[in-house]
């Protein structure tokens, strides 16, 4: 072999093993930004703040989640570009190089499937704490305004001058209406 053939496959030998180099620096620089996220939102699931909250808090704390699962959508993008790569490389690499590979593809998929389930599961649980608590006070404010209207009927029937019959007969008319402010005034006539 000649000095220059030598030197030409030297050459292709270089930028070959410069190229892969490149690969794997390219895929360890988005492994990081990915396995940063996944640490920032396992942290956040590992202790929800979702358990004996207020109602404020649990809002604050959906909005947190949800947010965290919008952000998720392109981590999953981000994850299977990730994915591709890392098929690329084990091809390129052997040995520990590629066991290494495989095995924190294989631990960031895992986490994500871990995070994506704990982001669902928690999500959940708050919107369903919000809503029902949203429905309670819906339902707290039509009661005292239902008590409220109560009482100014019943102060209008103190007020009658006349015997106790009639002011029984006009209690009757009054407590005709639902005792309940959910049920259905059609199912009640009044007197």
């Amino acid at each position: 072999m000649d000095q220059q053939s030598t030197e030409g496959w030297l050459a292709v030998v270089s930028v070959s093993e410069l190229m892969r180099w490149l690969l794997w620096h390219e895929f360890m620089k988005e492994y990081d930004h990915l396995d940063a996220w996944l640490r920032l939102v396992e942290e956040a699931v590992s202790s929800p703040n979702s358990v004996h909250v207020t109602y404020q808090t649990a809002k604050e704390e959906m909005k947190k989640f949800e947010r965290l699962r919008r952000e998720a959508g392109p981590r999953l993008i981000q994850l299977d570009s990730l994915t591709r790569r890392n098929r690329t490389l084990t091809r390129l690499f052997q040995g520990t190089m590629q066991a290494r590979l495989l095995s924190s593809a294989r631990e960031c998929g895992r986490r994500w499937d871990d995070v994506s389930a704990k982001l669902q599961s928690i999500t959940g649980q708050l919107q369903l704490f919000v809503s029902e608590w949203e429905a309670f006070d819906a339902q707290r404010e039509e009661l005292a305004v239902w008590l409220a209207d109560m009482d100014v009927r019943l102060i209008e029937v103190e007020q009658l001058t006349g015997n106790a019959c009639e002011k029984l007969r006009q209690l009757q008319v009054i407590s005709g209406p639902p005792l309940c402010p959910s049920q259905s005034s059609s199912s009640h006539p009044r007197g």
